[in-house]
């Protein structure tokens, strides 16, 4: 028998509870937090490695060039190689495709995509090495070589090429050719193919050891040469930073002279060069060649 509005329930002399709706809701609250009780605690600051996952760490790296030039560059750990590469370019001046990347004597591979792939670490020095290409021929090209002599207004040997002129286009595949002395010129056809064979191979020219240049700064030009600056090995280096001496082999069409030096900047773009030239009576002389470079595209 249940007493109307009562909670209890009297039977055989026994009185049992009777569960009211407010008495379940509360027992399903006591068991939520008997399980949260039991439950593992998130342990102090996993948070913060939570955020560090989704924020990368970022790492400092100290870049210098053989010259002594210091910078340093802070990217993210998660940072691609070509990343790496633009910050160099922007701090060194010296263009992606020019780089050679160092870490002490480990040469870093700049195919990995990735900055953690070089496996660099916080604080590393990375030193940079200035590649020099030449540049590549465009598809229509101008060239003129002028003596030094002409500079230094020293015409001796007249029957010397004083100029060499160059045009021509590699999709055509034509190249006029002219010779230019003192007194006369010559002027040829040919078909551009061998020579734009020859300017390719000569992209990765090797340098020239330093006691093999033929360009040299004024104080270590042999004051005995004086008498005669257009010898190979005491040609005054140009005022411009960053030159580099290429050691090449490029013939020159329908005459017994080559291309054996050039000298580039930075750029790969040709400042100077040096041809051998062999006459039949007056034997063969290595000039010095100022060069005026015009790509007609």
């Amino acid at each position: 028998q249940v007493s109307q509005g009562s909670s209890t329930l009297e039977h055989g002399g026994y009185h049992f509870i009777a569960w009211s709706s407010m008495q379940c809701k509360l027992q399903r609250l006591v068991d939520v937090l008997l399980w949260l009780a039991h439950c593992p605690r998130q342990q102090e600051g996993s948070k913060t490695e939570e955020i560090d996952l989704e924020t990368p760490e970022k790492i400092d790296l100290e870049i210098c060039s053989l010259s002594g030039q210091v910078s340093k560059v802070r990217l993210s750990a998660a940072a691609t190689v070509t990343e790496l590469q633009a910050e160099i370019q922007a701090v060194m001046n010296v263009p992606r495709q020019s780089q050679k990347l160092l870490v002490g004597s480990r040469t870093l591979d700049l195919r990995a995509s990735r900055l953690s792939d070089l496996e660099l670490k916080q604080g590393d020095v990375i030193t940079v090495v200035a590649l020099v290409s030449l540049a590549p021929l465009a598809a229509n090209f101008y060239f003129e070589f002028h003596s030094s002599r002409i500079r230094q207004r020293n015409l001796r040997f007249r029957d010397f090429p004083l100029i060499f002129k160059l045009g021509g286009s590699i999709p055509e595949k034509t190249l006029k050719f002219e010779v230019w002395h003192k007194f006369d010129h010559d002027e040829e056809s040919f078909d551009a193919e061998s020579f734009a064979c020859a300017w390719s191979r000569a992209w990765s020219a090797a340098r020239a050891e330093h006691s093999d240049r033929f360009w040299r700064e004024a104080a270590d030009i042999d004051a005995a040469f004086h008498v005669d600056p257009l010898m190979a090995g005491q040609f005054a280096l140009p005022q411009v930073h960053n030159l580099t001496e290429l050691v090449v082999d490029i013939l020159l069409p329908n005459l017994d002279a080559k291309i054996v030096r050039m000298l580039v900047d930075s750029g790969g773009e040709l400042q100077r060069v040096a041809i051998h030239v062999n006459l039949l009576f007056d034997g063969y002389r290595i000039e010095e060649y100022d060069v005026t470079f015009v790509p007609s595209d």
